[in-house]
């Protein structure tokens, strides 16, 4: 939960939104500390492209998979 206040403070975000997008990478089938990369890159993408995290969370997890990308490369999408 610690690692969600600060990242929530760190891009501007409610802890809410953020525990929220951790929860969706998880449900997703990501884990540790990929789930929280994912996570931060979600937020950047809600931030960047000006829509809902959910919304960003829910196209990266689509593009990764669909793409058959790791998540290591969720950077470059």
């Amino acid at each position: 939960m610690r690692s969600y206040v600060g990242l929530a403070k760190e891009l501007g975000r409610t802890t809410e939104t953020v525990a929220q997008a951790s929860n969706d990478w998880l449900r997703a089938g990501y884990k540790g500390a990929e789930a929280a990369e994912l996570t931060k890159a979600s937020m950047m993408l809600s931030s960047l492209g000006m829509i809902e995290a959910t919304d960003a969370t829910t196209y990266l997890i689509s593009t990764l998979k669909g793409w058959k990308l790791s998540a290591n490369e969720v950077i470059g999408v």
